[in-house]
C-alpha cells in the first residue's frame, strides 16, 4: 500500500514537470505560423506598383494595384505585382512626395508657400496668379533678390542697383485681410495680393494629407513570408481632390499631427 502511494506521487510529479517544460523552438514556430504571425523582414526583392489608395493608417497604406501593363505580362516582370490589394508599411525614413491642387479656402496663417514675384524693395505690387503650398524648403531656395549685383569679374568695384526682377520667395503666410496676405521670409515681411484667377499647387514631402481615392506609386521591398505586403522606400501621391477648408492633416507613426497653424504661427510641415 505504501509502495502504491509512493508510485502515484512520483507519477504526479513527473506529469507536473512535463506541463511546465516549454515546447521546443520548432514546435513554437509551427504554433505561431498557425496563428498567421508572419515575419516582417524584407526579402531584398524590389517591388514597384501604382494604384489607388483604399485606406490609410499611421503605419501603412492599403492600395488597390492597377492591372499590370501588357509588357509586364509578356515578360513576367516580377517587379510588377498582380492586380489586387497590397499593403505597404511606411516606417521612419519613407520618402513622400505629394502633388495636387488646393482651393483658396485652404490658405491659412502658418502655411509654407513658394511663389515667384517682382520685388521692389519690400513691395510686391503685381497680383499673385500662382503659388505652391509646400512642406520643406528646397536646397536651392533663397530669399528675394536684394536688388544688387554681387561683385565679381567685370564688376570689381561695388554692386550696382538692378531693376525689379522676378524672385523666388519661400515663406510663411501671416495675417490676411480679404485677398491680401503677409508673407514672412526670415526677418522680412512682404504684402501680397492674390489674383481672382489664383492657381494653387501642392508639393508636400510628408503623408499627412493623403487619403482614400488618391493615386499612388510605390517603390519598396517585398516582405518575407507575407504575399501582398511590402515596405515602402519611396511614395509618390497625386491628390484626387483639391485641398479645401475641410481638409485636415493626418498623423503618422513617426510624426505627430501638426498643431493648428493659427495657434502656433508655424507652417504645418
Amino acid at each position: 500500500m505504501g509502495n502504491g502511494k509512493c508510485l502515484a506521487f512520483w507519477l504526479l510529479l513527473a506529469f507536473g514537470a512535463a506541463c511546465l517544460t516549454p515546447p521546443p523552438a520548432s514546435a513554437w514556430l509551427r504554433h505561431t505560423q498557425k496563428r498567421n504571425v508572419a515575419p516582417t523582414e524584407p526579402t531584398g526583392e524590389s517591388v514597384s506598383f501604382s494604384g489607388v489608395i483604399q485606406r490609410v493608417t499611421p503605419t501603412q497604406i492599403e492600395v488597390l494595384v492597377d492591372p499590370p501593363a501588357k509588357e509586364d505580362q509578356k515578360h513576367k516582370n516580377k517587379n510588377s505585382p498582380p492586380h489586387g490589394t497590397w499593403t505597404a508599411a511606411t516606417p521612419r525614413g519613407t520618402k513622400f512626395h505629394v502633388e495636387g491642387e488646393a482651393t483658396p479656402a485652404y490658405l491659412r496663417s502658418g502655411l509654407l508657400i513658394q511663389l515667384n514675384a517682382k520685388v521692389e524693395g519690400r513691395e510686391i505690387k503685381d497680383p499673385i496668379h500662382e503659388l505652391t503650398i509646400t512642406s520643406k524648403v528646397p536646397k536651392a531656395a533663397h530669399s528675394p533678390s536684394s536688388g544688387t549685383k554681387p561683385a565679381g569679374k567685370g564688376n570689381a568695384s561695388s554692386a550696382a542697383p538692378l531693376a525689379a526682377e522676378s524672385s523666388k520667395i519661400i515663406g510663411q503666410l501671416g495675417h490676411a485681410q480679404e485677398n491680401k496676405w503677409l508673407v514672412h521670409v526670415g526677418e522680412k515681411s512682404y504684402r501680397i495680393e492674390l489674383a481672382d484667377d489664383l492657381k494653387i499647387k501642392v508639393s508636400l514631402f510628408n503623408g499627412h494629407m493623403i487619403s482614400a481615392g488618391d493615386k499612388i506609386v510605390i517603390h519598396g521591398e517585398a516582405v518575407h513570408g507575407k504575399p501582398g505586403a511590402c515596405i515602402a522606400d519611396d511614395v509618390k501621391v497625386t491628390l484626387a481632390q483639391p485641398l479645401s477648408a475641410k481638409s485636415k492633416p493626418k498623423s503618422s507613426q513617426h510624426e505627430p499631427a501638426p498643431a493648428s497653424p493659427e495657434k502656433t504661427g508655424l507652417p504645418a510641415q
